[in-house]
């Protein structure tokens, strides 16, 4: 029998490196032997973590996760590059992944990455941005930007609220609708937006951005 458990995250001051997660407060069934699975990466399935307790570096939060993504991007018939600042991530999506060609790669995007700059004809950003405190917000979303090459597509996935972003409303850090002028002033043009209502809690859209870079 699988027990699910509902947890939250602990409160953090501002400023703190890293995150906690624990279950310890949960209500246990007399008796039951129970396994605390976690679920990092917003897919529904249970299975990036296991244990009672978790502490993460806010960074980890960022990047590739399990792979998932990826390998879907390769399936559409790309040549994928997916990085993740966690080395335990990376190591993981090769083993999971053995026969794939996607290029799984350690990289930190609050780091300076020249060698991928205006490099992707296509790049897919989910989630990202909200997963970080809003104080950096300007540079992820530069970074991101920077990565689209002429003539290239970026497609920005995010849960959106009519809430201002303050490190008090987090995590995650919805976003609101201005960051799609912020995506725009790096150079991109917006070329079609959809959003449809979102089941996630205090979101009041999930909106899909497509940006262009013009050529150059």
């Amino acid at each position: 029998e699988i027990v699910k458990v509902p947890t939250e995250p602990e409160t953090l001051p501002e400023g703190s490196d890293n995150l906690v997660l624990s279950a310890a407060g949960s209500a246990i069934p007399s008796g039951r032997s129970v396994r605390f699975d976690w679920d990092l990466d917003g897919d529904d399935r249970f299975d990036d973590r296991a244990g009672e307790s978790l502490t993460l570096a806010w960074a980890d939060l960022v990047g590739c996760g399990m792979g998932d993504d990826a390998i879907v991007l390769e399936a559409l018939g790309f040549d994928v590059t997916a990085f993740d600042v966690s080395a335990t991530a990376i190591e993981y999506c090769v083993d999971r992944f053995p026969h794939s060609k996607v290029t799984f790669q350690q990289a930190d995007l609050l780091e300076e990455q020249a060698q991928w700059q205006q490099r992707f004809d296509f790049v897919l950003e989910i989630f990202t941005v909200q997963a970080l405190p809003p104080k950096y917000e300007s540079e992820l979303i530069e970074k991101i930007a920077g990565f689209v090459a002429p003539c290239g597509q970026l497609l920005v996935i995010a849960e959106t609220s009519k809430v201002p972003r303050t490190f008090e409303n987090g995590p995650p850090w919805l976003l609101t609708r201005e960051h799609v002028d912020v995506f725009a002033s790096h150079g991109l043009l917006v070329e079609g937006q959809v959003a449809v209502a979102s089941d996630f809690a205090g979101a009041d859209k999930l909106l899909t951005t497509e940006f262009r870079r013009p050529g150059g």
